[in-house]
């Protein structure tokens, strides 16, 4: 995807959400190398709800398949320090945070069929 206007790319912060005693939730962030090294990992197109990710935590050296479960966006204000009055666009995109939880994948449950019988006195050919 081309921009074209200019915009910088959003600043996205994945977390993934584990369940823990009396319904409540940990939500631990993933630290992935990036131009900032910092939380937020510069994205154009940011992942949708329902989404499968492919995520790898620097920091923690384990990653694996994420779904995604919600985003929650902030949009930097005009007149604010990145997006200054008399300027068309801010400086820095908006930050998302993208809540996901583990996934066994696109290919999970997947079907096997049992590998066929050798018959050792059939010549092969």
């Amino acid at each position: 995807m081309t921009n074209t206007f200019m915009i910088p790319p959003a600043r996205v912060k994945f977390a993934i959400r584990k369940p823990m005693p009396d319904n409540k939730w940990r939500y631990d962030i993933v630290l992935m190398r990036n131009p900032d090294s910092g939380p937020f990992f510069p994205l154009f197109e940011v992942p949708a709800v329902g989404d499968l990710v492919f995520l790898y935590d620097d920091q923690r050296k384990e990653g694996g398949v994420y779904k995604v479960v919600t985003r929650q966006w902030a949009y930097p204000g005009y007149g604010s320090m990145v997006w200054p009055y008399a300027t068309p666009y801010p400086s820095l995109g908006p930050m998302v945070d993208v809540i996901v939880e583990p996934s066994d994948g696109a290919f999970h449950d997947e079907y096997e069929p049992a590998e066929p019988e050798e018959d050792d006195d059939e010549p092969r050919g």
